[in-house]
């Protein structure tokens, strides 16, 4: 994903922020991952405000999901889940090259954190059709949406906003910024 797709994805992620912010999400704690053929922990355990004040670089080669999964146990093994509610929203648009470790990262995390009531929404966008995105979700035990368009995008942020609206969340926001082929 590069372009045009990259900056829908960044503006439809500043709306949720923003969305969260006039929701009463001001002490959310935000962390950004990317993930391309490697993971790269853009911020972690930021405040809101603050997260919506970040450039999230573009590198976008390849697709692990191992890795932006991997990134993200990493950040949720660091939560205070006392104090915080966790939210992990994955968002991809590539076919990734390591389906099954993908998926028993994704088991490894349900597993770990279902405890603490982790919210998991994971998003696909494009026309592809990516069957191991609604795999993925359901070993986490999330919530699954596969979105065409910079529209359907924002759509889909706002309605998980909205889902969030009211809760303290640790926000581990997820992003794949894949050079699609």
């Amino acid at each position: 994903m590069r372009g045009k797709p990259w900056k829908d994805l960044l503006c439809a992620c500043n709306e949720f922020g923003n969305n969260r912010l006039s929701d009463g999400g001001e002490d959310d704690l935000v962390s950004y991952i990317t993930f391309d053929h490697a993971s790269h922990i853009i911020c972690e355990g930021k405040s809101l405000p603050e997260a919506l004040k970040m450039s999230v670089p573009f590198s976008g080669r390849g697709t692990s999901y191992r890795e932006g999964l991997r990134a993200a146990n990493e950040v949720l093994s660091r939560n205070n889940f006392e104090e915080l509610k966790s939210v992990l929203i994955f968002f991809s648009d590539g076919r990734p090259d390591d389906i099954d470790s993908g998926v028993t990262l994704a088991q490894h995390i349900r597993s770990t954190y279902a405890k603490y009531d982790l919210k998991a929404f994971v998003v696909g966008f494009g026309r592809v059709k990516l069957s191991v995105l609604h795999r993925l979700a359901a070993e986490m035990g999330g919530e699954y949406r596969q979105v065409l368009n910079a529209s359907a995008l924002k759509t889909e942020f706002q309605r998980i906003a909205a889902v969030l609206c009211n809760s303290e969340a640790s926000l581990a926001l997820r992003e794949s910024n894949i050079d699609s082929a």
